[in-house]
């Protein structure tokens, strides 16, 4: 990561990029067959009516343009990388408190941020118990149940499924994203 706590106190924006590169022909040999500049053989960058710096001519002049511009854009391109850290620090402290709750990102239990990998860890994650409850099937209920009570306590599950009178019930252990099937009771099979 970029630390941009060393730019503080640059000159601010806007900057520009004063001076002219024309191509024509040089007279020497180059990279690209003693086409270059001609006339000026700088370009100078000014920022708050202030001299900046300035770039040579010794790259040909589409480089040069592009390079003397990327240094023009600099307080641009500071002001954005700051958004995007700001940004990315935000989005760690929700993955962290996703993680907290046993929230999978992904298929592999990853976020796809590149650069960046988080193992979810659900090996700590809570259960919880669901009593899954019909009133008047006696066989294998299709489709949904009449009520379901949530525990976060196991003794305390299993103690309301033993008290609760009815025709079918399930008491479900669910851990991360797997439910397991605890105890099961039709009054059919008495």
């Amino acid at each position: 990561m970029i630390d941009t706590d060393k730019y503080e106190g640059h000159t601010p924006a806007p900057w520009w990029v004063e001076g002219e590169l024309t191509e024509g022909y040089n007279g020497e040999e180059h990279p690209d067959d003693g086409w270059g500049q001609s006339g000026e053989s700088t370009l100078s960058i000014h920022g708050d009516d202030l001299y900046i710096g300035e770039i040579g001519a010794d790259y040909g002049i589409h480089e040069t343009v592009a390079n003397a511009q990327l240094m023009a854009d600099a307080p641009l391109l500071l002001e954005e990388v700051k958004r995007l850290q700001k940004r990315n620090e935000w989005l760690e402290e929700v993955v962290a408190l996703l993680q907290e709750d046993g929230i999978d990102l992904s298929m592999e239990g990853y976020p796809l941020w590149e650069g960046v990998t988080v193992k979810i860890d659900l090996s700590e994650t809570k259960p919880v118990y669901e009593l899954h409850i019909w009133n008047d099937k006696t066989e294998p209920p299709l489709g949904e149940f009449d009520e379901c009570v949530k525990y976060d306590n196991k003794d305390e599950a299993l103690e309301a499924y033993h008290k609760l009178d009815c025709a079918y019930k399930i008491l479900m252990e669910y851990a991360g994203d797997d439910g397991d099937a605890l105890l099961e009771y039709s009054r059919g099979d008495e």
